[in-house]
């Protein structure tokens, strides 16, 4: 009663620890096998665990003796029917040469990759011993910069980038707080600016550190003065609201400053410097260290040693035989 069972004799013993010849299920117990498994060739090799249903073909179409599962690990093939060969899926090693040689899976399978375009969705790669490749046109890139001269990448030292950074907003902190955006604001000097512009911890410098290359501090005006103005030419205090003009008598105590911009039409909004270094059209001679002041020539400065209170809009840095431009300095 507690013996083998003869597979093929009438009359079967009624043992339930025992396979039968036919379609007996091996319950929870494991089937352990020390020398291997041999199916004759055209038989399939059935697996369930679960919902999902395992089905390989070790003979016919793979070619006779194939050897189906090698030393690599366990293999499953994924929706593949009865008598079905499987293809277009990765390379299965332990697959002996044959029609369907290098490929693992049917091609209706949602569950793997296939061997050329296919998508992996929401689910993770996992790679434990890492990645070879060799060459991939759809995927990962072959080349990096700088060693290769990719166009897609930059590296982190030594790389050029062309075309425009796109960065979101406050993003960017350079050294600490050697230049931070935050909060819309920009800081020189500081992580935490509360102005549109905050330098910390120095100078604010205007110009390319040459004597020649210093800059102005500007402001914008609409011109009222009934004619375009040019640059270089002094202006006042205009008769309405952000406005200003022009005027044709000396040391006027409304002066407001120089024009900037090449030109200004009449009615037109244009920068007006109001301090910092800028050139100055002049009525006639001026002497350097003098003040700059209005004449009696309409948009022209003057040069005076002691003007009146208030008619100062700066010094001239420049002497100047006749009227010209010359370089002042506003304050």
């Amino acid at each position: 009663t507690n013996g083998l069972e003869t597979i093929g004799a009438a009359g079967a013993l009624a043992s339930t620890n025992l396979l039968t010849s036919t379609s007996n299920t091996l319950a929870a117990a494991t089937l352990a096998i020390t020398n291997g498994l041999a199916l004759t060739s055209g038989t399939y090799l059935g697996m369930s665990v679960g919902t999902a249903t395992w089905i390989a073909n070790v003979g016919g179409a793979l070619g006779t003796n194939t050897t189906l599962i090698s030393t690599f690990g366990s293999m499953v093939l994924s929706n593949v029917a009865s008598g079905t060969n499987p293809t277009n899926s990765l390379d299965a090693v332990g697959f002996a040469p044959g029609p369907n040689s290098n490929q693992l899976a049917n091609a209706a399978s949602t569950s793997l990759l296939t061997s050329t375009s296919n998508t992996l969705a929401a689910a993770t790669l996992a790679i434990t011993n890492g990645l070879a490749l060799t060459s991939i046109t759809n995927g990962l890139p072959t080349a990096f910069a700088p060693a290769t001269g990719s166009s897609v990448y930059v590296a982190k030292s030594g790389d050029t980038m062309t075309g425009t950074l796109n960065l979101p907003a406050n993003g960017v902190v350079a050294g600490g707080s050697q230049f931070v955006l935050s909060g819309g604001n920009v800081g020189v000097g500081t992580a935490s600016p509360t102005s549109t512009l905050q330098v910390a911890g120095g100078d604010l410098g205007l110009g390319n550190a040459t004597a020649l290359g210093n800059q102005a501090v500007t402001i914008w005006l609409t011109n009222a003065s009934g004619a375009a103005r040019s640059s270089g030419e002094i202006v006042i205090i205009g008769g309405s609201n952000n406005c200003f003009t022009v005027t044709a008598t000396t040391s006027s105590t409304a002066v407001l400053g120089v024009v900037y911009d090449a030109s200004i039409p009449n009615g037109g909004v244009g920068r007006i410097a109001i301090g910092g270094l800028v050139l100055v059209q002049s009525a006639g001679v001026t002497t350097r260290g003098q003040h700059v002041i209005t004449s009696t020539t309409s948009g022209k400065a003057g040069s005076d040693p002691t003007p009146t209170s208030g008619a100062s809009m700066g010094r001239w840095l420049e002497s100047g035989g006749a009227a010209g431009t010359w370089r002042a300095l506003l304050r």
